[in-house]
């Protein structure tokens, strides 16, 4: 699949009408997706991406989140296994991750890491810098993006020390 949305290629809204819809006909990704929207709204084909959504036949959230999954820096879409295997759900997560850390530090970690871990596992080391152990304290966002879930293999080990936890992560934040 091509990516070239220049002028040449996609001269006019009824020419990008045409290569969406080749483009989802033969399996584009949802980042090679997001760069044809971004393409198209930045030779201001359609005014917003609501108008573009509509034209298209797409809800405007894909649109929007297709931009999203785009802008990841190339590290994470990496660590997750390429283009293929990134999903709204896991770009999502690599997204409010890297707007939280900082896109670099997210790709610097990202960088680090070795192929085939899993998504909670590249979560776990975005968020702590390093990737996981076994018998390690795991931590990833929960799916409200509101808590931090802590996971071990040692429950019972962790739960006796949550008043130690709880002073440290405290004293961390500067909270009583």
């Amino acid at each position: 699949m091509t990516l070239d949305f220049s002028v040449a290629t996609v001269p006019d809204k009824g020419a990008a009408i045409s290569a969406h819809g080749r483009l989802r006909v033969g399996g584009a990704s949802i980042l090679h997706l997001g760069r044809f929207y971004m393409a198209m709204l930045e030779r201001a084909l359609w005014p917003t991406q609501a108008a573009m959504a509509s034209d298209l036949q797409v809800s405007a959230s894909n649109v929007s989140r297709s931009i999203a999954a785009a802008r990841l820096p190339r590290e994470l879409v990496d660590a997750a296994g390429g283009e293929a295997r990134m999903t709204f759900a896991v770009a999502d997560t690599f997204d409010f991750l890297a707007s939280r850390l900082g896109a670099a530090v997210a790709a610097e970690r990202a960088q680090e890491l070795p192929s085939g871990l899993s998504v909670k596992e590249i979560e776990h080391a975005l968020l702590t810098g390093v990737p996981p152990r076994p018998n390690q304290i795991r931590v990833s966002i929960s799916a409200n993006r509101k808590h931090l879930i802590v996971e071990s293999d040692e429950l019972s080990s962790v739960l006796k020390k949550t008043p130690d936890i709880v002073h440290v992560i405290n004293a961390i934040l500067g909270t009583r």
